[in-house]
């Protein structure tokens, strides 16, 4: 393109050339040039390093000009998504889609080279490259090319989803497809090639917006030629306006993509397609897969001579990966005939709440294999097993159940166990208002009170005595040390069919441990056992805190707590009468919290409390043998009495029956095993739950 002598310039000071640059541009689709710099700010050898490349690269174009490939150039590609099981599990047809579109470009057989305009269209090159998908992974095993890992980290991604998987890069090209990256206006990057890189970071990461032409793909050229463009740079290629990731730059005329045939230009901004655009003198290659415009469809001739140098050199291995005995090992050689691979059994972890009745369809989510058989093993379901590959079943009675898949072919089969998936409640609320909660039980969680770990290996909501608002205990979450991501508890249910101007209040002690944390805690509510959920209040940073900055690990004096109000008033959860509650805390570099003394009032009609209808009596509490249940009705009602465990798993119906006003005595046989138990009393629409040990 121009003079080479800029290459030491522009490489010893990339960064200030990219970061003068940055603020005049909207557009940063790609981020190549700026994780160079970070590997240059870690590796400054990288500098001397890039220049001998440069060098080699430009020996290699003067010694074969225009040369054409003798045979195709077949690259193994592994395509990593990475996901959290909901849209980011992009179909295994996106990837394919990608993938073709992907080899239409490097083998020109995109059919849009017609309309190349004239004074390129005698320059196009042919690459001929064919990236197959691995049949082989690196211990030999079958594979379809496509990998899919669970991770959160899939929506602010960038090397650090590397970590969680990355296949040896002299035998693949590896592609992770993320749903967003670290940087809100990058859609891609791929790193040069380069010896200082390190080997498990090398590859190509895109978003799955820019990812072919279908499924969660935008679909436009950009979206579907960013994977060709990323690609371009593995295999040593600059934007057409020259290292950097800034177009429209006035300095650009002055840089140089070592491409002897692609014009001088500032490079395209707008994503616009001006074919006629002449920015440095010379009409621009618009239409150059290395350019931003919206109608990328060419490389040029030198360009396929400059990818072809990097497959003969050695730097950053790229020339072994079409060698042929890593297409061998990778099962991409011609007349591999690969054996289907047994399927991976998959589905969403995610714990399921539902009410007793209700229905749950299951999401078959296996992958690399092509399945015949699915077995479903639903333990409380009705029907409790399934070969449906996503069967609707229904839970009629209260308790925690595992779910199990077993999925297979020819092959062989896999199969896939989610412990405690789902949680089924009552669909009549455990207790009435007024509610309060202390914790002076000393136990937690514990009946109906449930908690989750975001990530198992750090800590979660536990009972405490080490500080309380009143009493002895309160909740805490250790947030000081070994903690990350989002931890919750749930709250038992409440019936609050009858009550008006609801609100909960709580006592809450909580510190930050410097200016910039925004550690935030959510209380959600939910009218149908945990399904879905309403946001009723939010506070974060220094709004949450009652006790300003500790550097230390956090325990509150008695001044540092604050009360806490919560509006329940909402017709989505005064009136209802099955609710719970989620206390939702997510942690960034925050201290310690603690919760006590929970109060659920308002507003309830005349006659809407049990205690205004019976006088509820177990006598003797606790007891060694049976117990006697009494209580009085001042007119007929319907009753039902049910004996239930720590976990709410029915024990006995004491009764279940229309009753004339009078009083009443049933007698509680002792269940077998000493422990807690509960009874729950409900007349007509209304509930009442008593603790009663047996020992």
């Amino acid at each position: 393109m121009k003079k080479h002598i800029l290459f030491l310039f522009v490489f010893t000071f990339c960064g200030t050339l990219f970061l003068n640059a940055q603020s005049t541009v909207k557009e940063r689709y790609c981020h190549t040039y700026e994780m160079y710099e970070e590997a240059v700010k870690a590796n400054p050898q990288m500098i001397e390093e890039s220049r001998k490349y440069e060098e080699y690269l430009q020996n290699y174009a003067t010694q074969n000009a225009h040369r054409t490939s003798a045979t195709t150039y077949v690259i193994p590609v592994v395509f990593h998504v990475m996901h959290d099981y909901g849209s980011s599990n992009i179909s295994e047809a996106q990837v394919l889609d990608a993938l073709s579109i992907l080899n239409e470009d490097f083998q020109k057989l995109n059919s849009d080279t017609s309309d190349i305009v004239s004074g390129f269209n005698t320059i196009i090159g042919d690459p001929d490259i064919e990236f197959r998908l691995a049949k082989l992974d690196p211990n030999g095993n079958c594979t379809n090319g496509i990998t899919r890992t669970y991770t959160e980290l899939t929506w602010a991604a960038n090397d650090n989803v590397k970590q969680l998987i990355s296949w040896p890069r002299n035998k693949y090209l590896n592609v992770w497809v993320v749903a967003s990256l670290t940087n809100a206006g990058a859609g891609a990057y791929a790193y040069l090639p380069s010896n200082s890189i390190n080997p498990t970071v090398d590859g190509i990461i895109t978003r799955n917006t820019q990812f072919g032409s279908i499924g969660m793909s935008g679909s436009s050229n950009l979206a579907a030629r960013t994977l060709t463009h990323e690609t371009g740079h593995f295999l040593s290629l600059h934007h057409t306006w020259g290292p950097g990731n800034n177009p429209g730059v006035a300095t650009n005329c002055g840089q140089d993509d070592y491409v002897s045939d692609t014009p001088n230009t500032l490079g395209t901004t707008g994503l616009s397609c001006n074919t006629g655009q002449s920015t440095c003198g010379n009409v621009d290659n618009v239409q150059n897969y290395m350019d931003y415009s919206s109608c990328e469809k060419m490389f040029t001739a030198g360009q396929v001579t400059r990818m072809y140098a990097a497959l003969n050199s050695g730097t950053a291995q790229r020339n072994n990966l079409p060698s042929p005995a890593n297409l061998l090992a990778t099962g991409t050689n011609d007349g591999y005939s690969a054996p289907p691979c047994i399927p991976i059994a998959d589905f969403s972890p995610d714990i399921i709440r539902i009410c007793t009745g209700a229905s749950v369809t299951f999401q078959d989510v296996s992958w690399r294999g092509d399945i015949a058989n699915w077995s479903w093993d639903l333990p409380g379901a009705t029907p409790s097993t399934s070969t449906q590959q996503n069967p609707t079943v229904v839970y009629n009675t209260a308790g925690t159940y595992d779910v199990t898949l077993t999925v297979s072919n020819a092959s062989g089969s896999d199969t896939k166990v989610r412990p405690g998936k789902i949680i089924v409640s009552n669909a009549a609320a455990w207790y009435s208002i007024p509610f309060s909660e202390g914790f002076e039980g000393g136990s937690f969680p514990g009946w109906e009170w449930h908690e989750e770990n975001g990530i198992a290996s750090t800590n979660k909501w536990e009972i405490t005595n080490s500080a309380s608002a009143s009493g002895t205990y309160s909740v805490k979450l250790q947030n000081y040390t070994n903690n990350s991501g989002t931890d919750l508890f749930i709250t038992p249910s409440y019936n609050l069919g009858a009550v008006s101007s609801t609100q909960m209040s709580f006592k809450l002690a909580y510190a930050a441990r410097s200016s910039s944390g925004a550690d935030m805690l959510r209380i959600q509510a939910s009218s149908d056992c945990g399904r879905t959920w309403q946001t009723r209040y939010t506070k974060t940073g220094a709004n949450l805190s009652t006790a300003g900055i500790y550097s230390t690990n956090f325990t509150p004096m008695a001044s540092e707590w604050r009360q806490e109000t919560v509006n329940l008033s909402s017709s989505s959860v005064s009136g209802k009468p099955n609710v719970v509650f989620k206390f939702e805390f997510t942690m960034d570099n925050g201290n310690n919290m603690y919760i006590d003394d929970i109060n659920i009032t308002g507003i309830v009609g005349v006659d809407e409390t049990l205690n205004d209808l019976i006088n509820l009596n177990l006598m003797p509490n606790p007891s060694s043998d049976n117990m006697n249940l009494s209580f009085t009705l001042n007119e007929n009602r319907d009753v039902k009495a049910t004996l239930v465990d720590l976990t709410g798993r029915k024990i006995a119906d004491i009764i279940d029956a229309s009753l004339s006003s009078g009083d009443f005595n049933y007698e509680i046989l002792h269940p077998g095993a000493s422990g807690m138990y509960f009874i729950q009393l409900e007349v007509d629409n209304y509930t009442s739950t008593k603790k009663l040990i047996f020992n």
